[in-house]
């Protein structure tokens, strides 16, 4: 979903809010003949799969992170798309008044005059940049609040613990312990190189009362 809307706020603040889905590459373990089922006990090390990521404009990037996600989480809450006087949705094409006023102001459509406030090549180089950014930091994000050490280490107990079952009993040759640890380095590449999904993007503009 990519939207670009205006909201009354109790802080002023423009740029974009990107909302990223994260998750192990499975298709990394698909391709290499591992079961997803395998996935499962390592999921509980992993940061939640969703990221949304703020990137104000240069003038904004004082305000915290914090303090923007939660009015964007208010506003999404209220539903972008409702008639309150508090939002206006600056992709309008009819021309109706919003709490902006930009029919009454400059006898033209949201759309219209935000398109003239952002040439298509000034655009396309903020979305290209910040998307980058976000993207990036999602990245960033996810890995840091990940416990991948954990995970690192619970592979290599689970290792041992084989080990030394199929040494006591001889039941099993190194082959199998082999073929596990091949299957947990897949497992663990696929937590560190995870695929990242742009879900949403939104212009914001939050203007204080």
């Amino acid at each position: 979903m990519c939207t670009a809307f205006a909201a009354e706020s109790c802080v002023d603040w423009k740029g974009f809010i990107y909302t990223f889905s994260i998750e192990p590459n499975e298709r990394l373990l698909i391709d290499n003949g591992v079961s997803l089922y395998m996935l499962g006990m390592f999921r509980q090390y992993l940061a939640t799969s969703i990221q949304v990521i703020p990137v104000g404009f240069s003038a904004y990037t004082d305000l915290p992170e914090k303090t923007v996600l939660s009015e964007h989480k208010r506003i999404s809450q209220m539903g972008y798309f409702n008639r309150s006087d508090t939002i206006d949705h600056l992709g309008r094409r009819g021309k109706e008044n919003g709490f902006l006023g930009i029919l009454n102001r400059y006898s033209t459509s949201n759309l219209d005059w935000f398109k003239s406030q952002y040439s298509e090549e000034k655009w396309e180089k903020l979305i290209e940049q910040s998307s980058q950014m976000a993207r990036k930091k999602a990245r960033e994000r996810f890995h840091r609040e990940s416990n991948l050490l954990r995970a690192k280490e619970m592979i290599s107990q689970t290792l041992s613990m084989k080990e030394s079952h199929a040494n006591y009993y001889g039941t099993e040759g190194n082959g199998s312990v082999d073929e596990l640890r091949s299957q947990f380095n897949i497992i663990y590449e696929s937590l560190t190189k995870p695929v990242i999904r742009m879900e949403s993007a939104s212009f914001v503009w939050l203007l204080k009362k």
